[in-house]
């Protein structure tokens, strides 16, 4: 029975259309890659994130997260490799080690950052600004309408630049972290202005 339905439907339907656009990471081209902060006169250059650059992630991850890492190898290669939607910005020193990156999806006019690390001994010195306000310029050039996030409860320090940076305060999600149940709050911040 399986046969005839699967032959059936080959003679029947038409083949599956699949979407022919581009991947986000290979579409977008960043106006910028050299940057001072004005915090220090380090140079850093930005880049899009591919494959080659997920162990440099894992290592700022851990780094970052008393030596876990949240995402694996395995969602990484994922993110960079099949899903469409998603973008990965890296920040390097003047000696082109990763210090930073942000991820994000682009679904439904939103650009939702799934992640963000700066390696703690390069924290307040503008990187995690500057890897949003980017992410941000390339939100508006893709035409998302909002940018959104979910951040620990616990983190102000986190929660006070994306106030900074324009976010608003959502809904708490309880128990959102699967290590530690702590709850989220989600942000959100309108780009239509």
């Amino acid at each position: 029975m399986l046969k005839k339905f699967k032959n059936w439907l080959l003679q029947n339907e038409p083949p599956i259309q699949l979407n022919q656009q581009r991947k986000l990471s290979e579409r977008v081209t960043l106006v910028q890659t050299e940057f001072r902060l004005t915090s220090t006169s380090d140079c850093y250059t930005l880049k899009i994130g591919t494959r080659q650059d997920i162990s440099d992630l894992i290592k700022i991850e851990k780094l970052s997260y008393d030596g876990k890492a949240p995402w694996s190898k395995i969602a990484f290669e994922h993110e960079m490799s099949v899903n469409q939607n998603s973008i990965y910005l890296i920040i390097k020193n003047a000696a082109q080690e990763a210090v930073g990156f942000i991820g994000a999806w682009f679904v439904e006019g939103e650009a939702h950052i799934t992640n963000v690390a700066v390696q703690p001994i390069y924290q307040r010195r503008g990187i995690g600004r500057l890897l949003i306000t980017e992410l941000k310029k390339i939100a508006i050039s893709e035409k998302q309408t909002k940018m959104s996030l979910e951040v620990r409860k616990s983190n102000k320090n986190a929660q006070s630049l994306y106030h900074q940076l324009g976010f608003s305060d959502g809904k708490i999600k309880q128990s959102y972290y699967s290590d530690d149940h702590e709850d989220a709050l989600e942000m959100a911040l309108s780009l239509n202005e």
